[in-house]
């Protein structure tokens, strides 16, 4: 009878074993896919946030584009600060961009929502990944409605670097776990 529990004893053990090991990646993978979904959410929302600070300083006047020199966020004036500010026409050309777009090559697919509507999705420029949000809107003007794009831009660097900082320790902590068990 003793050799029959030895053994179920043993083998209660294995088995909890091998499912903790093969649990642990599986809930190593679920998090860190939670922690990467939050992030990019949480970065969509900065975008628009930063729509509504442009666009609450955009006039429009005799069918033209007002902006002023400096906006309120000290980044878009800031040349290469990895945020950047640009406005387009609704056939994409250029009608403005913030300060800290200097130098930088204007993407050519930018994207185009429809009127009140937004786009967010991934870019490159000069090689750099980039989040870009998107908002069109259309100003009432005298004689017909002023229809432009807010582009948001800003470099995926810093967005990268937490999920990457997160990863590094999320994995160490499950293997330094499964070596523990062991």
């Amino acid at each position: 009878m003793s050799k029959l529990l030895g053994s179920l004893k043993v083998r209660i053990v294995v088995s909890a074993l091998l499912l903790i090991l093969g649990l642990l990646p599986i809930i190593g993978i679920t998090v860190n896919n939670a922690f990467e979904t939050q992030i990019n959410v949480a970065a969509k929302n900065q975008l628009k946030a930063y729509v509504y600070s442009v666009l609450a300083m955009a006039e429009v006047e005799n069918d033209e584009l007002l902006m002023p020199e400096h906006l309120l966020e000290n980044q878009f004036n800031v040349i290469g600060s990895g945020l950047y500010a640009l406005i387009t026409t609704k056939d994409n050309q250029l009608l403005w961009s913030s300060n800290s777009f200097l130098g930088l090559n204007t993407p050519i697919n930018l994207p185009k929502p429809a009127t009140g509507r937004n786009s967010y999705a991934s870019l490159l420029i000069n090689e750099q990944p980039q989040l870009i949000y998107s908002y069109s809107v259309s100003f009432a003007t005298s004689e017909h409605p002023f229809t432009m794009t807010l582009h948001i831009i800003k470099n995926q660097q810093e967005y990268q670097q937490q999920i990457s900082q997160f990863s590094k320790t999320l994995w160490t902590m499950v293997i330094d776990l499964n070596g523990t068990i062991i």
